[in-house]
């Protein structure tokens, strides 16, 4: 059966990608790099909050 991998494994790599596709959004001017780089913040600040909650 496949395991989602933990929200502690996937948050650097999220907030990663983020910082990533937004630095091609400015540079590149490419604006579906910047709506993906907002869903991407959404995903880690969801991450987040799955790990606090579990704290």
């Amino acid at each position: 059966m496949y395991k989602r991998p933990d929200p502690v494994g996937r948050l650097r790599p999220t907030d990663r990608k983020a910082a990533l596709l937004d630095r091609i959004a400015i540079e590149e001017g490419r604006p579906e790099a910047a709506v993906q780089a907002e869903e991407a913040c959404a995903l880690a600040a969801q991450l987040r909050a799955e790990i606090e909650g579990a704290a």
